[in-house]
């Protein structure tokens, strides 16, 4: 701030009482950049060079070529090189791709269905189909049985209908059209 006074002609003893800055910091230059410039253009070789890794990695691999420099210091260089990866997706979340305009504001809005497959004791498959609304979390259908067919899907469905409204919307987390 001081030194933007004194560039539009303010004396440096002025801007520095303004300030609150002693006069001898008005000319300071850090040398932080000058003294990481080195290790900076290393770590940034090295992310080229092995796109997956990280800076504990990248640390190492310096250190075994003969730089000694603090963790910190090469997580700090790291971050400002913009050398992070991305945050970490899973990539079994998004199976269909399928996404929906806006969200569930108000009820029989959304429907969401699933299937959830288990197993009993004597590997006989269990398998529930759960109907949901998504705007009040409210579940509004559990079917089970051994084996489930589309019948079933659309009885449950027709069933549903028939007592409540019909949603705007379907969100089917399964593959397949209703």
């Amino acid at each position: 701030m001081a030194r933007w006074a004194i560039d539009r002609g303010l004396s440096h003893r002025r801007a520095a009482w303004l300030c609150s800055t002693p006069r001898s910091g008005l000319n300071y230059h850090s040398q932080r950049e000058r003294r990481d410039r080195h290790l900076s253009a290393a770590l940034r070789i090295v992310a080229r060079q092995e796109p997956g890794w990280g800076y504990p990695l990248a640390a190492g691999y310096l250190r075994l070529r003969g730089w000694n420099d603090n963790l910190k210091r090469v997580f700090r260089l790291w971050q400002l090189n913009g050398l992070s990866l991305p945050p970490y997706r899973p990539k079994w979340k998004i199976k269909t791709g399928v996404k929906l305009e806006g969200i569930a504001l108000r009820r029989n809005d959304v429907w969401a269905l699933d299937f959830v497959h288990d197993r009993y004791h004597d590997a006989e498959p269990l398998r529930c189909l759960t109907v949901k609304d998504e705007a009040t979390g409210y579940c509004l259908a559990i079917k089970t049985g051994r084996h489930l067919q589309h019948l079933h899907v659309k009885a449950v469905l027709r069933e549903l209908i028939l007592d409540t409204a019909a949603p705007g919307r379907f969100a089917a987390i399964m593959a397949g059209n209703f």
